[in-house]
């Protein structure tokens, strides 16, 4: 669970914590932000039954004192977060890489617009109102917190076990990883863009898990046993049947 609340925390708000046990949330009257989101799945019937009204009160249970504290912790960093993008878009800057960042730009009316120095976007100078409203904002990056830690952990869980059980793919993935992280050790200048497309490998073994164990597991599917071909952009590919014949 702790390695799937980094993963989450880092691709919506970006916010990046050392790999290390959170705090005993039952101790302490001060909580972060991914022991605030762990305290909220942990009780989502509490969160999602009892009116917002009840857990302010002063005379509650503790477990349901938490929870309000807990929302009120992510409310506070997300509303500081979605205040520091506004002022990096009306500055006309792309602002950070994360889903609260991409709801506040998207979110604003283009009416009137000017092309970014960076890649040619194209959004307004003076917005006139939001798509969105920061309520909306926040209902959309809750669930998105709430419905991709489900399914990353199944993600992740089955790709250590897969990777446990074919020690051989392990040392597959493991000779590209070395290859371009021993490029640069200095992880601080690591660069996101141009490393990801590169780890060919990698992309390739979580590509495969999904084919094996899909998160949504209704959906009917059979591997064949013969080559299938398929057309895509005008194209006609041939996807052979048998591992032996993919490029490594």
């Amino acid at each position: 669970m702790v390695l799937t609340t980094h993963v989450l925390t880092f691709a919506a708000f970006d916010i990046a914590y050392p790999f290390r046990r959170g705090i005993d949330i039952s101790s302490t009257k001060d909580i972060d932000f991914r022991d605030a989101f762990s305290l909220l799945l942990g009780n989502f019937l509490i969160m999602a039954g009892v009116p917002r009204q009840i857990l302010e009160m002063p005379f509650i249970p503790l477990a349901w004192a938490k929870v309000g504290q807990a929302i009120r912790t992510i409310e506070a960093y997300i509303q500081a977060l979605m205040e520091k993008e506004k002022a990096l878009y009306m500055e006309g800057s792309m602002g950070g890489r994360n889903l609260v960042g991409d709801l506040v730009r998207d979110s604003w009316d283009s009416r009137q617009t000017t092309n970014f120095p960076q890649k040619g976007h194209s959004l307004p100078v003076t917005p006139s109102r939001m798509s969105l409203s920061e309520a909306e904002i926040f209902s959309n990056v809750f669930m998105f917190m709430a419905a991709g830690h489900d399914t990353v952990t199944q993600t992740l869980t089955y790709s250590i076990l897969y990777l446990a059980t074919y020690p051989e793919w392990q040392r597959w993935i493991a000779e590209e990883i070395q290859a371009i992280t021993l490029e640069t050790p200095d992880t601080d200048n690591w660069d996101y863009e141009a490393r990801f497309p590169r780890f060919k490998r990698c992309k390739a073994i979580m590509l495969e898990i999904l084919r094996l164990v899909p998160v949504i597991a209704a959906v009917p599917k059979y591997t064949a046993d013969r080559d299938q071909t398929i057309t895509a952009a005008g194209k006609t590919f041939t996807i052979h049947g048998g591992p032996s014949s993919f490029p490594t």
